[in-house]
């Protein structure tokens, strides 16, 4: 019996050494495992460093670019409204031109259509008449017709009061080459006055 007895147990006692055998071979091979379980996880992490790094890096960038972004929206609303006031100063030039385009033909009509007096400088009226018929068939405007102060005038002579030296041109161009243009020294009424000589 007590035979039998030791049999068992040194049957039992080889199970359990084999049990324990296997037992710490998957004890090692799962210590291995965790072993690789951890050198995998500490290299994710450092991975997921690595990655939170760079995701740092792209937001300290994307908060230059938006900040860029946001200079450059200054600098286009500035571009605009320079636009806008360019353009209001285009057109307000553009009024200012056409008014001063105005003003100019306004003086220009009033210049170009002086009052003008004939003298007799021969001491003949007939010359002063000659002349003015003369002087309206090239457009000019004569209101008076009268003796000059004396009659000792060699040529024909047109005087012209301030900015009507142009008009004075005109009228002496119209006439013979021998005819005389000088400003008035004295005042007058009249825009220009032409005293016919004895030519």
């Amino acid at each position: 019996m007590k035979r039998a007895s030791l049999i068992v147990l040194a049957l039992i006692l080889g199970f359990s050494i084999s049990a324990c055998a296997n037992l710490d071979k998957r004890i090692d091979v799962n210590a291995q495992k965790i072993s690789s379980l951890e050198t995998e996880s500490e290299t994710l992490r450092t991975h997921i460093e690595s990655l939170d790094a760079q995701i740092n890096d792209l937001d300290s960038k994307m908060e230059s670019v938006n900040s860029q972004l946001e200079d450059f929206s200054g600098q286009v609303y500035k571009i605009e409204n320079l636009e806008k006031e360019t353009q209001r100063i285009s057109y307000g030039q553009q009024e200012i031109e056409q008014r001063l385009a105005a003003l100019e033909q306004k003086i220009e009509a009033l210049f170009s259509n002086p009052k003008i007096k004939v003298l007799s400088g021969d001491g003949k009226l007939s010359s002063a008449k000659k002349m003015s018929k003369k002087l309206k068939k090239m457009g000019f405007n004569v209101v008076r017709i009268d003796y000059a102060p004396r009659s000792d005038f060699k040529r024909n002579v047109v005087f012209y009061s301030q900015n009507f030296q142009n008009a004075a041109k005109r009228i002496a161009e119209g006439l013979d080459k021998n005819t005389a243009i000088k400003p008035l020294t004295w005042f007058s009424v009249f825009d220009i006055i032409v005293v016919t000589g004895k030519n």
